[in-house]
Order: structure tokens, then C-alpha cells, then sequence
């Protein structure tokens, strides 16, 4: 996705809010934003404001603290404040990029997924990501991989269930399906499973996968 006018952009969608700063530290200001939102302030985009008291107090400390410049900061800052934070995860996205070009993205932090605060630069200004789903136009977002797609059963991995592609699909029990022999994991899943793909979607008649595009079952070889 590309955005060539900021402001047209933000005119019709909520992806994105800009941060209002009369400083250089509106990539400070952005993740403290974000922060705020994380945490259930309801008020947070009030707070988005140069004269600001609660953020401007936030910045002081954080600037001091970590010794920050004055006249700007950029990704190298990023760790620096990250680690500050602790238990949260920054993650930064600018214009002019695929689904898988991030600006910033510590691999070694492990946190909740929760606690993960998106933001975004466009032409040297910090915007706070509201929904990475939004930003990039998609259907889904898949959370532990940053990975956008459109379709279920679009995007595999670890974090969602082969059953009924759906993200963090809760394991109360095995119930397996008579049809393809997949193993759903609660009752919501089962009927999910059923309604939307068993019988909709083509399976291998010898392994009894699900299918799509070129399918190699599992004694083949490509």
C-alpha cells in the first residue's frame, strides 16, 4: 500500500491518527499515544495535543532518562524506548511499502500481542496505527506474523487453526470431522468448520487436505 496524500488519506480512513506536536519528538509522542490506547484510556486522542500536560510529562522523563536529543530522533531511538517500556513492543510501518517491509521491528522482544504498539512514518512525521488490518486494506490481520490477508485459509501458520482458519481458535477438546478427518477444536469450531470449508472446499482424495493451487501430499515429492 501507498499513500500519496496524508491528507485525503485521513479524511475517509481511521487508520490513522496523526500526532499534534510543536517538538521533535513526535515519534515519542506517537508511542505514548499508542500506549494510552493500549491501556483502555477512552480519552487517549485527547491527549494528542502539544500542550498536552500528561504526554509532555511522559516525554520529559523518558527524554532525560535516556539522555534523547533535541533535535530529533529516529529508528536507532526506537530500541532505547522500547526496552524503557518493557512489557510492550514497538513496531514501526512507512509509506512506500509491501505488507512485509517494516521500518522497525525487534524480533528478540517477546511480549503479548496485546501490548504491541503500531505507529507510522510518512514524509518525516509519526502517525499512531489504530488498525493494521485498515492500513492495509485487509480482511484479516494476522497479529503474531504482521501478515495481512483477504481470504481464510489464506494465511498459515502456527497461530491458526487448520480447521477453521481462524487466529487463536481455543483448544477445549478434539472433535474430529467424519468428512476430511481434520481434528477441530470445540463446538464453534466444528460447525464453523463444516459450514464454511469441509463441504466447500476440495480436498485430496488421498491424504483428505485441504487444497489449494499445487497440493503435494505428504509421501510426494515436489
Amino acid at each position: 500500500m501507498k499513500i500519496e496524500n496524508m491528507e485525503e488519506y485521513l479524511d475517509y480512513s481511521k487508520a490513522l491518527v496523526s500526532v499534534h506536536n510543536n517538538d521533535n519528538f513526535c515519534m515519542l509522542r506517537a508511542i505514548l499515544l499508542a500506549k494510552e490506547r493500549i491501556d483502555g484510556d477512552i480519552r487517549w486522542s485527547k491527549l494528542n495535543k502539544p500542550n498536552c500536560t500528561k504526554i509532555n510529562n511522559q516525554v520529559d522523563l523518558i527524554r532525560e532518562k535516556l539522555n534523547l536529543p533535541n533535535d530529533g530522533l529516529d529508528v536507532t531511538h526506537c530500541q532505547q524506548i522500547e526496552n524503557l517500556l518493557n512489557d510492550y513492543q514497538i513496531i514501526i510501518y512507512h509509506n512506500n511499502f509491501k505488507e512485509d517491509a517494516i521500518l522497525y521491528y525487534n524480533l528478540e522482544k517477546n511480549c503479548n500481542i496485546n501490548k504491541r504498539i503500531y505507529i507510522y512514518l510518512f514524509n518525516s512525521h509519526y502517525y499512531v496505527v489504530t488498525s493494521p488490518k485498515v492500513l492495509f486494506n485487509s480482511k484479516y490481520f494476522c497479529e503474531p506474523c504482521l501478515k495481512p490477508y483477504n481470504k481464510r485459509g489464506d494465511h498459515k501458520c502456527s497461530h491458526i487453526c487448520n480447521a477453521c482458519f481462524l487466529p487463536d481458535c481455543v483448544q477445549i477438546y478434539f472433535k474430529k470431522c467424519q468428512s476430511c478427518f481434520v481434528s477441530t477444536k470445540n463446538d464453534e469450531c466444528f460447525k464453523r468448520h463444516n459450514e464454511l470449508y469441509c463441504q466447500k472446499l476440495e480436498k485430496c482424495t488421498k491424504c483428505f487436505r485441504f487444497t489449494s493451487g499445487k497440493h503435494v501430499c505428504y509421501d510426494e515429492k515436489f
